[in-house]
């Protein structure tokens, strides 16, 4: 979580191996949702399924919630290393409207989460 925080921190971007990118478009081709999950001291904390028609779901460990800044710290890698992985991909026009929507949607939820905890 240090490397992720720290290359976010310094508006550096992610440098995804072509292998990854293939797994990711040809999850989403499969499957038709893309399933990324934070694992903190070997444990999963955070887990979002992005869906290619917009919906998102997401899951979210109890350990976090009495935890707010450890919640917080997870939350922005999570999603930050989710948008770098989205925006690199060569996704379908609708397809990519449809992330846009949803990095639009992870960052406001964000933001409301961070202000319920504050």
């Amino acid at each position: 979580m240090g490397k992720v925080n720290s290359t976010r921190r310094q508006h550096k971007h992610l440098t995804i191996p072509e292998v990854i990118q293939t797994q990711i478009i040809d999850s989403l081709l499969q499957s038709n949702q893309l399933s990324f999950c934070t694992f903190y001291c070997e444990k999963a904390m955070l887990k979002t399924i992005i869906y290619s028609d917009g919906e998102i779901t997401q899951q979210v460990s109890q350990n976090l919630i009495i935890d707010p800044e450890l919640l917080t710290s997870l939350f922005r890698a999570h999603y930050w290393t989710i948008s770098e992985l989205l925006l690199v991909q060569k996704l379908p026009k609708k397809t990519r409207i449809n992330f846009w929507l949803i990095l639009v949607l992870l960052v406001s939820l964000l933001i409301v989460i961070y202000l319920f905890i504050s």
